[in-house]
């Protein structure tokens, strides 16, 4: 497997989960893609599992979570929000190993 591409919906694990992930090298996995990144503290600590674990990622590739056009016009607060997602990718480039290059995919 070289590339992933995560569709996900967000749930609250139960305490203590994390205790039972696996930390094994995986040294297969080359591009991984996560749609409707949230920039939630759980996107991020898969991102940078990911990065620790899969030893030859090369490239990231965010989707960042973009409303329905059936849902009207985008409110001041969902444009704050896309600001904040991309502000937290930004952040998240600098806590990856120089190896794995981040890419925000444009919004449609």
């Amino acid at each position: 497997m070289q590339r992933v591409l995560l569709e996900y919906y967000s749930i609250k694990l139960p305490i203590g989960i994390e205790d039972r992930v696996a930390h094994k090298v995986h040294s297969h996995l080359q591009i991984f893609e996560m749609v409707d990144f949230l920039g939630a503290e759980v996107d991020i600590e898969l991102v940078l599992y990911l990065a620790k674990f899969a030893i030859m990622l090369e490239m990231v590739v965010l989707h960042p979570f973009n409303p329905s056009p059936e849902w009207g016009p985008l409110e001041q607060a969902t444009l704050d929000h896309m600001e904040a997602i991309e502000k937290q990718a930004k952040q998240l480039q600098n806590q990856l190993p120089p190896r794995v290059q981040l890419e925000l995919a444009a919004t449609v």
